[in-house]
């Protein structure tokens, strides 16, 4: 991971163990991946749990490396607002 973004400058570790809060954005994610998994398996007629949990985690690890970034993306979104007109210094 880059030290800085590359098109702002914005340090990407504002601190020490800034990001042990997107664990609770991870999770958030988490549980909206089982409800979307819930609802489509429903609705296509397998909604025993001997579906839903195996189909669950094979999704929720191929989707894995997409949730954690996002997760840490929301994570930096609460704290750091976004300027669309900063340029970095080079």
């Amino acid at each position: 991971m880059h030290e800085k973004c590359p098109s702002c400058g914005q340090p990407y570790v504002i601190e020490p163990n800034f990001y042990y809060g997107a664990m609770y954005a991870s999770y958030a994610l988490a549980v909206a991946l089982f409800v979307a998994v819930l609802v489509i398996l429903t609705l296509i007629g397998h909604n025993e749990i001997e579906v839903l949990i195996p189909t669950y985690f094979i999704v929720l690890v191929i989707l894995s490396p997409v949730l954690f970034r996002l997760s840490r993306s929301l994570w930096i979104h609460f704290f750091v607002k976004y300027d669309p007109e900063c340029k970095a210094e080079k």
